[in-house]
């Protein structure tokens, strides 16, 4: 059946809002974004097109969802990458034509880390280049990526009107980067990320780092349901609890103006100031760097001694 935009009426939408809710029984949030999208797809084609119609969208009283963010813990992170083998990534299926499915990929520990400590959705962890790390003499260094899903909505196009993230480069984000071989491609138009595919890069390798992330968490058999984006999440979260509730400094989600209030090496240099410091998951004091507390600590008590 073929239908005309304006043929969509009251009538249409309410066979449509069974389907997703008695029918199929997708989820509250699922069946929201999807009413959301058509609602706004109707203003659009309205404006622009300047056609005078009803959004039959409009005033659907949708479905309550209400949104858990967990974020994932140390313990259950590195179990998660442990993981992650050849082995572990066959996938048996019991019933359709294909029998099985490998979800182990060379790059998908790397791309899981890389997710975890920008704290960046999928499409801008996978496009990170080596070219866009700016770093300064003090060592002090961001990642500049384009804010894919604000320039969509936006319609930003050009340079000028385009938003970026500045992603700060922590110790273990540089650790990360350094085995990814940045002292050797510092500066080139390489992918970070697996740079050895070219070819539908981005359909490719979202769908894989989804996928794969959800078949090998089954795999530890933990009761709590995350996903993909439990690494954002995890990463918003501890930015949170280290600025002391400012997290959109490092973050930068929407209501954020550091960035376009200031020119490029002002922005960087504010998101590498607030992040100093920072870890996704902050790492113990290695033993050289105790050891140096306590020969501080001695040599404080020594002096007071001699003083008295």
């Amino acid at each position: 059946i073929t239908l005309k935009v304006t043929d969509i009426d009251d009538e249409i939408v309410g066979v449509i809002y069974d389907d997703f809710t008695k029918v199929k029984s997708f989820s509250n949030s699922y069946t929201n974004k999807q009413f959301t999208f058509y609602k706004g797809f109707f203003s659009r084609y309205s404006k622009k097109h300047n056609v005078q119609m009803p959004n039959p969208f409009e005033g659907i009283r949708l479905p309550s969802s209400t949104s858990e963010p967990k974020a994932i813990s140390q313990d259950t992170y590195t179990a998660l990458l442990d993981s992650i083998t050849p082995e572990n990534g066959v996938q048996e299926f019991k019933s359709g034509k294909k029998k099985s499915k490998n979800h182990y990929r060379p790059w998908l520990k790397d791309g899981i880390e890389l997710l975890l400590l920008t704290g960046r959705r999928r499409e801008e962890a996978i496009n990170l280049k080596f070219n866009n790390i700016i770093e300064d003499d003090s060592g002090n260094a961001v990642i500049k990526i384009e804010d894919y899903k604000v320039n969509r909505i936006a319609n930003r196009t050009t340079p000028q009107t385009k938003k970026y993230i500045y992603i700060p480069v922590t110790r273990s984000l540089k650790e990360l980067l350094i085995n990814l071989n940045y002292d050797q491609l510092k500066g080139s138009d390489q992918y970070i990320l697996a740079p050895e595919i070219t070819n539908k890069r981005n359909r490719i390798m979202c769908d894989v780092l989804t996928k794969s992330f959800t078949h090998y968490y089954k795999l530890l058999g933990l009761p709590d349901k995350l996903t993909l984006k439990t690494l954002r999440k995890t990463y918003v979260t501890a930015a949170h609890l280290h600025t002391k509730g400012e997290a959109k400094e490092i973050s930068q989600h929407a209501g954020s103006a550091v960035i376009e209030k200031h020119y490029l090496d002002q922005s960087a240099l504010a998101v590498a100031k607030a992040a100093q410091g920072f870890e996704v998951f902050p790492k113990e004091q290695t033993r050289q760097e105790e050891l140096s507390v306590i020969r501080s600590e001695q040599e404080k008590t020594q002096n007071k001694t001699i003083e008295k």
